[in-house]
């Protein structure tokens, strides 16, 4: 088997994100690997400035978002993540198939691990497009979690 040296394990704070994640921590653990965790936030869409709305600082409230998700992703990993490892942690912006494939790259992963939802039909059209686009795009292997009903 090839070297996993980093293992990017990305989450949505989903159930299914959340059992990719405690299965990024037992492989972390088991390859003694570098942990990385990435949470994608929207890039928040500016509008067109009109007379009777207030102003709005888009860059302000994006950085608010990321800050929150951040908070967020400290918890959730504090409590998915047990043992010894002491990931990464990783606030990305903008789309999030684009973003996990271009993390991944970026931090040389070995492995990515994603969460699938496993819903079937059209709301796998819409649910499952994260997952299908990362495992279609990625440049490095990717694992990813099925969640059972």
């Amino acid at each position: 088997m090839f070297p996993i040296k980093k293992i990017l394990c990305t989450t949505d704070f989903s159930d299914p994100s959340f059992k990719a994640l405690i299965a990024g921590g037992e492989f972390a653990e088991k390859f003694e690997a570098q942990l990385m965790v990435l949470h994608i936030v929207e890039k928040v869409p500016s509008l067109p400035a009109l007379p009777t709305n207030p102003t709005i600082d888009i860059t302000l409230y994006q950085k608010m978002l990321e800050e929150m998700a951040f908070i967020t992703l400290e918890t959730i990993v504090s409590d998915k993540i047990k043992g010894k490892i002491s990931p990464e942690l990783i606030i990305g912006q903008g789309r999030a198939a684009e973003e996990i494939v271009e993390t991944a790259t970026d931090k040389r992963a070995d492995l990515s691990i994603i969460g699938t939802h496993g819903e079937p039909g059209f709301r796998r059209l819409i649910l499952g497009a994260v997952t299908e686009n990362g495992v279609r795009l990625s440049r490095c292997p990717v694992l990813t979690v099925h969640t059972e009903d």
